[in-house]
């Protein structure tokens, strides 16, 4: 059996899915990486990995903004550090608040907010909030949440590889999703973890078989996007989203 490490940040941007509007009162989110994947060496995974994000100010008046980083959860041994406009902070796993920058009416943030997740070779998901806001009016903000995905992948030589297909009436789901999955090389030992846009967990469901369906009740999740983990002990099999919508 081959084993292939595959590691991926993955950005679920509040913004977008209809949860917090693109826009605050004085701010636009122009971009935000959505989802980074990592190449292969030799076998090994890497340990950094960079995003960035572009902030607007779309009022009539300059705004003194910050950002301000709080960790949802994050594996033991990940860390991450930051760019703001003006200066750089260094690696941590805690709570962390960028001194104040000025940006002028209709200006943005450029390529000078970065992002960089370490995982120093740690399996596991860390997960972050990231909150741009005027510092003279904390309720003036934008928010999202972003994700270090650093669980291994297996594929077995000959046998295909795993698939999962997402089927929910109507679509998007209302009352229920269904998960067909086929694992070719899995038969016992598997999961499937449910986790919000945000990156919180949910819940758990086992699995039984190389292949069947899983029914997921949605009638009590809120609006918005989620996503499962299928797992094998400590190893991914397979990821994946789908929307809830009622």
């Amino acid at each position: 059996m081959k084993i292939f490490l595959r590691v991926s940040i993955v950005f679920f941007v509040l913004l977008i899915i209809g949860i917090i509007p693109l826009y605050s009162q004085s701010y636009q989110l122009v971009r935000a990486d959505t989802l980074i994947t990592s190449p292969i060496f030799d076998g090994n995974i890497e340990n950094e990995f960079k995003a960035t994000a572009e902030l607007k100010n779309i009022s009539s008046t300059t705004k003194t903004t910050k950002v301000r980083i709080t960790p949802i959860y994050m594996t033991p041994g990940h860390k991450y550090a930051y760019c703001a406009p003006g200066q750089c902070y260094p690696e941590t796993d805690t709570t962390s608040e960028s001194q104040p920058w000025e940006m002028e009416t209709n200006t943005t943030t450029g390529n000078y907010f970065t992002l960089d997740f370490y995982v120093y070779g740690h399996p596991g998901i860390s997960c972050l909030t990231i909150k741009f806001f005027d510092a003279n009016n904390p309720n003036d903000k934008i928010e999202y949440g972003t994700c270090c995905n650093a669980l291994p992948s297996s594929v077995e030589d000959g046998d295909g590889l795993a698939t999962v297909t997402v089927m929910s009436y109507p679509n998007p789901a209302t009352n229920f999703v269904n998960l067909k999955y086929n694992f070719p090389f899995a038969s016992s030992n598997i999961k499937c973890n449910i986790y919000n846009y945000a990156g919180s967990f949910i819940s758990y469901l086992p699995v039984a078989g190389q292949a069947g369906n899983l029914n997921i009740n949605t009638s009590e999740l809120i609006n918005g996007s989620y996503y499962y983990v299928f797992v094998k002990g400590n190893q991914k099999i397979i990821d994946g989203n789908f929307t809830v919508l009622h």
